[in-house]
């Protein structure tokens, strides 16, 4: 009886919210109507048309068919997620310019976890350690800029510095700024940058100029509350932390203090969620990632339409199923499994046994069968594709390798160092180099590392290439992690 009630207010809750989603489409429908073009930034809705056109059926059923070839073509998401994105640049809300215009001394605990959650979308400011987040935001306060205005110049004592919340600022060497609105490709930072923290830290002088190109929104740190509410001390502590960890690796064990110093000012630890996204392309990536808690993972995409074992698998379901899934020209893969059982363990049965891996490969050390020389000859043929049905493309990430604290991503791009050497004209070889070098091969494959609730540090290669020597370049090279191959075309 109470589940048949429950079942009954569900059906009610959904009518309910069907009705609603129809009132609002209609009422967007003849918003559109009445003003002649679309409505709530471009973002389209289903079963009625924009603008002026007319709704109809055939119109309708146009629409749905191109869709559904643009989503057959481009085998993606049955949504377009860009539709999502505001066409407005969020900018700090009333309430919180409110607190943020208050004196540190009158913001309440509450207030202070408000700002902090306001900044947490300033990627610069989400790189500080919690404690010092909580220091910045009791501390900042809230500035607004046009277009033109110069914030620092070059020369002038460091006094404060910025975080960029909303606008675009441009960075010129020349005193007035005045190159920032007539260079054609100037140097810009967006939402998300921050400047003059070691001016300010170290008593240094402005080494640039820095102007708005729009109307900018900034949370502004002063000297007189930087050093009154210890912002310095907490800072050198993080200074000191990273120096040490910097310290305890081997990579670094030829560096001085000094250089290990200025790497450390370079940087900062970074405290990740579980399953966040660092690195989405390590082809891309120009930083170093040092662990220095918790642990990240690497995956690497594979594409299962090129696996063997997975083309195997599809044979032995059509066995199992007496249903053909490939085209003719596979047929003579699986014979043997004709009439036989499936199980899902034989998808993985050829990895299993005795795997071993040289220079990134993973081989079998028995010797191949007719159906694996068939599964190869297949490949050939297919020029590494399989002719698979949209259906059974598929891919799947495997962790690859885990990154420990006391250890860094050993996919680093030496290529990128070894140029930047160059460029500044530094030898890159020596007599003991010579035969390391030829051992090393970059990894060609892209992959992915997911941080499962570690703190992070990453270094800029530009840096890094900066106070690097030889033998540091070789330990590189030496850990240089070959990952392992799965099939013979991975």
């Amino acid at each position: 009886m109470a589940q048949g009630a429950a079942h009954k207010r569900f059906r009610n809750a959904v009518h309910r919210v069907a009705l609603l989603q129809a009132v609002t489409k209609r009422f967007i429908h003849r918003a559109e109507e009445a003003l002649g073009c679309t409505f709530w930034g471009d973002v389209g809705v289903p079963r009625f048309a924009s603008g002026d056109a007319s709704y109809n059926e055939e119109a309708m059923k146009e629409q749905e068919t191109s869709k559904k070839g643009k989503r057959k073509n481009k085998g993606s998401l049955s949504f377009d997620s860009s539709l999502f994105k505001s066409q407005y640049e969020f900018t700090f809300p009333e309430k919180a310019i409110e607190v943020a215009l208050r004196r540190p001394e009158q913001r309440s605990e509450q207030d202070i976890r408000f700002i902090r959650s306001m900044m947490m979308g300033i990627l610069s400011f989400r790189r500080y350690s919690s404690q010092m987040q909580l220091m910045l935001a009791r501390v900042v306060y809230y500035r607004r800029f046009g277009r033109g205005r110069v914030i620092v110049r070059k020369g002038h004592r460091g006094d404060s510095f910025y975080f960029v919340f909303s606008g675009v600022i441009a960075v010129t060497q020349d005193v007035d700024g005045s190159s920032a609105l007539l260079d054609p490709e100037p140097i810009l930072l967006h939402k998300g940058a921050s400047f003059g923290e070691v001016a300010l830290l170290k008593d240094l002088r402005r080494n640039a100029t820095v102007v708005c190109m729009e109307e900018t929104e900034f949370l502004v740190v002063d000297r007189m509350e930087f050093f009154e509410n210890k912002l310095d001390q907490e800072l050198q502590k993080e200074l000191k932390y990273r120096f040490q960890h910097f310290r305890s690796l081997d990579l670094f064990s030829s560096w001085s203090d000094k250089s290990l110093e200025t790497l450390a000012d370079h940087c900062k630890a970074e405290e990740c969620h579980h399953s966040q996204v660092m690195v989405k392309d390590t082809h891309e990536t120009k930083n170093i990632i040092f662990v220095t808690k918790g642990r990240c993972e690497v995956l690497r995409l594979v594409h299962l339409s090129q696996c063997p074992s997975f083309l195997k698998w599809i044979k032995q379901h059509e066995a199992h199923t007496g249903k053909p899934i490939l085209g003719p020209h596979h047929s003579e893969i699986g014979k043997s499994h004709r009439g036989s059982r499936f199980h899902g363990t034989s998808f993985s049965q050829r990895e299993e046994p005795n795997l071993t891996a040289q220079n990134g490969d993973i081989s079998d050390k028995r010797p191949p069968s007719m159906e694996d020389r068939a599964i190869h000859r297949v490949l050939t043929d297919a020029s590494g594709n399989l002719d698979l049905p949209r259906s059974l493309m598929a891919g799947v990430y495997l962790r690859i390798d885990t990154i420990h604290p006391g250890q860094y991503f050993r996919g680093v791009d030496v290529d990128y160092i070894e140029s930047c050497l160059e460029r500044d004209s530094r030898p890159i070889h020596e007599p003991s180099l010579t035969c390391l070098s030829n051992l090393y091969h970059k990894d060609p494959r892209s992959m992915v590392i997911i941080s499962q609730g570690a703190e992070v540090i990453r270094v800029k290669l530009d840096k890094f290439s900066e106070l690097s020597d030889l033998v540091t370049l070789k330990k590189l090279k030496e850990d240089i992690l070959p990952y392992p191959r799965f099939g013979p075309l991975q």
